[in-house]
């Protein structure tokens, strides 16, 4: 599916992952109901859903940010399953990196000036300030329920720090006044 999507042009690529995240299965329900095969579909669908979004290069978060897509990815990224909100995680940070900071971002280690890593941003453009003025109070809080989520095993850095890329990519990319 993501070789099928590289070569399509962007819109096509938005309207691809807004129907498979359409149908990943049994988001709005207990994920301890779901039966297996909706669990190893769900993986699929996440996983073709990440393939996708890695193809496609964010110009402007409306385009991506709009419809029922955002809601579907707060739900995933809060679901039970640990490896399907790893995988969501990794999905906000190819949709929210459209600057190519991420290599920089995704392991972030301490810094006394947040200047010695350079980063690459750009001002805010009025239609996604206007897009994250309604959306980022939700993804903030979903990726704090997120922080409450992390297992505690070998995965807990792995999570904890696409977290933190996440919301560094959140305020690099479309940070604003406010």
């Amino acid at each position: 599916m993501g070789d099928y999507a590289y070569a399509l042009p962007d819109y096509q690529k938005v309207e691809i992952m807004l129907f498979i995240s359409a149908n990943i299965p049994n988001l709005g329900k207990d994920n301890q109901s779901l039966k297996p095969s909706d669990t190893f579909l769900q993986h699929i669908l996440v996983k073709t859903l990440l393939k996708v979004a890695t193809k496609y290069r964010t110009g402007f978060m409306s385009t991506i940010f709009s419809n029922n897509f955002p809601n579907t990815l707060l739900r995933l990224a809060l679901t039970g399953d640990p490896v399907v909100r790893l995988d969501t995680q990794c999905i906000f940070h190819t949709l929210l990196d459209r600057h190519d900071n991420l290599s920089v971002l995704r392991h972030l280690p301490y810094v006394n000036d947040v200047t010695d890593l350079q980063l690459t941003f750009e001002k805010c453009s009025r239609s996604d300030e206007m897009i994250m003025r309604n959306y980022a109070p939700h993804l903030l809080n979903a990726l704090h329920k997120c922080v409450w989520m992390v297992p505690e095993d070998e995965t807990q850095r792995e999570h904890m720090d696409a977290i933190l890329c996440t919301m560094a990519l959140l305020c690099i990319e479309v940070g604003f006044d406010e």
